[in-house]
């Protein structure tokens, strides 16, 4: 799932009561505000690119993400507390969610709801199809504070540059997270342990930084929906500034139980005005307590 970057609101200092539907039922609504994103990246990326002493492009500095579709949604809370960011209706939502459920049953390891997931080989899709039987269940990402790995966790928030490194900093809902990215032709640590963001090394291609990443732990997705992958996963990023904007794009490669290379859904970057504010405390969450039993993916 690609990283959803607003923090939820606590309901009480005691429980978590969450009301957070799936979002197939906001379509237009999300297609009208990235619509509005796209046109504002176009803006930008005709502007002539910031660059760094020696000619590279800078890539330093604080950026938004197409998917900060939730920053612009506004939570609505009920007497007893419950939250909710669309589809408020209990009843209308746990419809919704059951059609989205029958439909991915048909179609497990194709196409979901979000409309891009990986393709599965053939004995890796009996695991999927069981993750998927109960995702607020088993997805570690909702409740459980877990690292949410790469290519899930999306672009960086801020990046700092310099001409040896770059340095990846995340506001995440489930905290905050960092990588730094060694680009001085070193190979990768033999002797790191794995983590669900691995390790990784990067180099220029023309405008383009490629950053490659191995030693991942395999107890991440890969996006939404019980997209799993092996200790073997390795992930190729791509950031091209062009303009005031960065294109970000991401390649998952497990051949062990992918059938083909798995691109991610890309983000278009965009400079965010401020600074960069520290992830408040991340709480678990007793998904016990859904009101309904909607399953949220994150927004692409």
């Amino acid at each position: 799932m690609n990283s959803m970057k607003s923090r939820l609101v606590r309901a009480s200092a005691l429980t978590w009561l969450l009301v957070i539907p799936g979002l197939a039922g906001a379509q237009g609504d999300r297609a009208i505000m990235m619509a509005a994103r796209q046109r504002q990246a176009a803006q930008l990326e005709a502007r002539i690119t910031p660059r760094l002493p020696g000619g590279l492009p800078d890539l330093s500095g604080s950026w938004n993400s197409q998917d900060k579709i939730w920053s612009d949604l506004n939570p609505s809370a009920d007497a007893k507390g419950n939250i909710c960011y669309t589809d408020c209706d209990p009843v209308a939502a746990a419809a919704k969610a059951t059609a989205a459920l029958n439909n991915l049953d048909r179609t497990v390891a194709g196409a979901t709801p979000h409309g891009n997931f990986p393709d599965y080989r053939p004995e890796a899709r009996a695991r999927v199809a069981a993750l998927q039987k109960d995702l607020n269940g088993t997805d570690p990402y909702l409740h459980n504070c877990a690292n949410p790995g790469l290519p899930r966790i999306g672009p960086p928030s801020y990046i700092a540059q310099t001409p040896r490194a770059v340095v990846f900093l995340y506001d995440n809902v489930n905290g905050n997270y960092w990588r730094i990215v060694s680009l001085d032709g070193r190979p990768h640590n033999a002797d790191a342990d794995p983590s669900p963001l691995g390790d990784s090394v990067g180099h220029w291609e023309g405008d383009t930084l490629v950053v490659e990443t191995v030693n991942f732990t395999p107890d991440t997705w890969l996006t939404d929906y019980g997209a799993i992958h092996t200790a073997d996963l390795r992930v190729v990023e791509r950031f091209t500034r062009k303009g005031d904007a960065i294109i970000y794009q991401a390649m998952a490669y497990d051949p062990a139980v992918l059938a083909k290379p798995w691109q991610a859904t890309g983000h278009i970057l965009t400079p965010a005005p401020g600074k960069l504010q520290p992830a408040a405390e991340c709480i678990e969450k007793d998904m016990s307590k859904m009101v309904n039993e909607a399953y949220h993916p994150n927004p692409p």
